[in-house]
C-alpha cells in the first residue's frame, strides 16, 4: 500500500496526547503496527522496531465503562471507535478519510483530540470535585 500519510509521525502526535489522556484518568494501551512484510495475514506486532513496513498504527482507550479505539492506516484514512460504556445510542464508529481523499496529519491530530474529548468521565469528576457515576 502506498503511504498518504506519515505513520511515524502520527505515532508522535498519540504519544503527545497520551500523558494528558492519563493525566485525565484514561488508560491508554501500548500503540500496535500491522507489518505489511510479513506473512499473509498481515501480522499485528507491539513496537514499532517489530514492524519492517507498517501499513497501519492504532491503540486502545479506556476509561471505566468508556471504550475507544483508532487504527490510522497508511492509505491515509482511520477507522475509529468509541462507546460509553452504558448507552448504545453513545457509540461513534466512522471511517474518517480515505484513499482518493487521505487525513492530513493536521486533520488526524483533530481526529485523536475528538476521540479524546469524547471520555467524559474523568473529565465531569475534575469538574464536580468526584466521581462523576455512582
Amino acid at each position: 500500500m502506498d503511504s498518504n500519510i506519515d505513520l511515524d509521525r502520527a505515532s508522535g502526535q498519540i504519544a503527545a496526547r497520551t500523558a494528558v489522556w492519563v493525566a485525565r484518568g484514561l488508560d491508554v494501551g501500548p500503540l500496535t503496527w500491522r507489518d505489511q512484510a510479513r506473512a499473509w495475514p498481515d501480522q499485528v506486532v507491539a513496537g514499532r522496531v517489530n514492524a519492517a513496513e507498517p501499513d497501519s498504527v492504532g491503540f486502545e482507550v479506556r476509561c471505566g465503562d468508556e471504550e475507544g479505539r483508532l487504527v490510522l492506516y497508511a492509505g491515509g484514512w482511520a477507522d475509529v471507535e468509541y462507546w460509553d460504556g452504558i448507552d448504545a445510542d453513545s457509540a461513534w464508529i466512522a471511517v474518517e478519510g480515505d484513499y482518493d481523499a487521505p487525513l492530513t496529519q493536521q486533520e488526524f491530530g483533530s481526529l485523536l483530540d475528538e476521540l479524546g474529548a469524547r471520555f467524559r468521565r474523568n473529565r465531569d469528576a475534575d469538574r464536580f470535585g468526584g466521581s462523576s457515576r455512582t
